[in-house]
């Protein structure tokens, strides 16, 4: 199945009754938010790969979003602490990578591969495993 733009906005849209339901889930992706930034904030849940690509700033309509999710992160790490279970809050936290947030964000607003890769220096492969990586995200949920 070919995964366009439109495909992945219904996607999204049908999880948001799942993230009102989760809590966890619903700290990070509020409902409320377009469908194309939920998917761009997806990504950070889905990006894993460690590149020497520093993230690039994100516009406004992101920056909250991922906020929030680093937010949510931290709390999740901090309870987890609290009940006696070894984690870096910090390094908890940066695991949750936006490299692929603006590139996720173009790409379900319409843009063409061949812009998205001009965007960054990540390899092709790259870009093409987290978006399937957030297709399969999307079904599970």
């Amino acid at each position: 199945m070919t995964w366009t733009p439109a495909k992945w906005y219904v996607l999204v849209h049908g999880l948001q009754p799942i993230a009102c339901a989760l809590p966890h889930v619903h700290a990070c992706v509020p409902a409320c938010l377009r469908a194309y930034v939920q998917a761009a904030l997806l990504s950070c849940l889905v990006h894993t790969e460690k590149g020497d690509d520093e993230a690039p700033p994100l516009r406004e309509e992101l920056s909250g979003p991922y906020r929030a999710l680093q937010d949510a992160a931290r709390r999740i790490a901090q309870v987890s602490q609290d009940c006696k279970i070894e984690i870096d809050v910090e390094e908890y936290v940066q695991s949750f990578r936006s490299e692929m947030m603006e590139l996720v964000f173009a790409w379900v607003n319409g843009a063409k591969f061949i812009d998205i890769c001009a965007m960054t220096k990540q390899f092709e492969g790259s870009i093409i495993r987290v978006i399937r990586r957030l297709e399969e995200l999307a079904r599970q949920l």
